[in-house]
């Protein structure tokens, strides 16, 4: 027979997936944790949290998100939406980011993507790998500007911030765990690309200042620009050995496709990394954000 105190245990834990959900208000968000609430920096990252009160006051928060680790791994979950119906897909997997060698992978078991910044003159990369075995690849060179796509800087989060983009939304409970959440908005141009970030507070078995999960979304989405993705994170490990060298080495075959090829089949003309940014008054309002961004002018910042 169920106690009380068991059923309470049951119905959090049964119900822990309604966070992440996309929200409007606070009656969508019932079933998060123990007290659901939607919050976000505007309609394109609004999404279910748990933000139970009291909530603890040290250590006392940043003025902004903390930078990511340069170096760093971790198990990750995500839940994408990738228009705007209500459908979603679920992916777990492992993260890998490496700014140190402007590399960063996303394994999936069966299939991972890999970004690997070009230099010397050298295109960057961008590799759909199957079953170890298949290989696709694009140069993510930007068709207009021509300049090289970097991953994400560790510090993006407090570049939006220096130019007054971002907010410090609270302190909340992500995955049974405390930890302080941020968002950047970038509106232009009646497009709007958010992030949502947080790191831990070092009360949980994440140590301060690591990620604990990351959200995205784009008002105009496209095929690599979901409409919102939330990732969390877990097992946080930072240093050289959390990436080590062999991951990063695509197959020795791997097929090029032209960016012509796969704009056309896309039915754009706009290169497949700078389909966000293609309209020039677009591009001109985001060009120094995303300048600091990335060490590239056209930065993705798909995580």
């Amino acid at each position: 027979m169920w106690t009380i105190a068991a059923l309470a245990v049951f119905l959090t834990v049964a119900h822990a997936d309604d966070c992440g959900q996309e929200c409007k208000t606070d009656v969508d968000c019932a079933g998060c944790g123990s007290s659901g609430k939607c919050r976000g920096a505007d309609t394109v990252t609004k999404i279910c949290v748990d933000a139970p009160s009291p909530f603890p006051e040290a250590p006392k928060p940043s003025a902004t998100a903390i930078d990511w680790p340069e170096i760093w791994a971790a198990d990750m979950f995500t839940l994408t939406y990738n228009d705007f119906s209500d459908k979603t897909k679920t992916q777990n997997g492992r993260f890998y980011y490496d700014f140190a060698h402007q590399r960063q992978l996303q394994d999936f078991g069966k299939t991972s993507l890999l970004y690997l910044t070009g230099s010397e003159g050298k295109p960057s990369k961008f590799y759909f790998i199957a079953f170890g075995i298949a290989c696709f690849y694009v140069e993510t060179k930007d068709p207009l500007t021509h300049g090289g796509i970097g991953i994400p800087r560790p510090n993006f989060m407090k570049t939006c911030a220096d130019m007054h983009m971002a907010s410090y939304i609270g302190r909340e409970k992500v995955r049974g765990e405390w930890a302080d959440h941020y968002t950047c908005s970038v509106n232009y141009d009646n497009q709007t690309i958010a992030f949502q970030t947080w790191h831990g507070l070092g009360l949980g078995v994440t140590a301060l200042g690591l990620p604990i999960a990351l959200s995205a979304g784009d008002s105009k989405p496209t095929w690599q620009a979901p409409r919102l993705t939330t990732t969390w994170y877990s097992n946080v490990t930072t240093g050289p050995e959390a990436v080590p060298e062999s991951l990063f080495a695509p197959p020795k075959i791997c097929i090029p496709i032209p960016q012509q090829e796969v704009a056309a089949q896309l039915g754009s003309n706009s290169g497949i990394f700078s389909k966000p940014f293609f309209d020039e008054a677009v591009r001109e309002q985001a060009f120094q954000f995303l300048q600091d961004v990335s060490r590239g002018p056209e930065a993705s910042l798909m995580v």
